[in-house]
């Protein structure tokens, strides 16, 4: 159930793709790194949203699979929903749309 709460909550956050496990005891977050321009890469998201929200992640390049990170699932159920609480807030933060300068239209 907590791998359906995390999966849930964290589809409708703008710049992250989370993918339900099948039978895992983690998730894993794809993170759109080009609307986190303040991070360099995974390892700098997680760090930080460590230190901004006391929530632990993986840094998936760990595991050779760049930006993403890695979710435990085996919390008891209230901290799962705390934590994407956290990430939700510090994704809001963070998080910048495409860019509206006119380049990405087709003319």
């Amino acid at each position: 159930s907590n791998s359906e709460i995390c999966f849930n909550e964290l589809s409708s956050v703008p710049g992250l793709n989370p993918v339900m496990p099948s039978g895992a005891m983690y998730l894993m977050v794809g993170i759109e790194m080009d609307h986190f321009p303040d991070f360099k890469n995974d390892v700098d998201f997680t760090e930080r949203l460590v230190t901004e929200q006391s929530v632990f992640c993986l840094p998936a390049s760990a595991f050779e699979y760049p930006n993403f990170f890695r979710i435990v699932v085996t919390v008891p159920e209230v901290l799962m929903e705390e934590a994407c609480v956290r990430i939700r807030e510090f994704c809001q933060c963070y998080y910048r749309p495409p860019s509206c300068d006119g380049n990405d239209l087709d003319q």
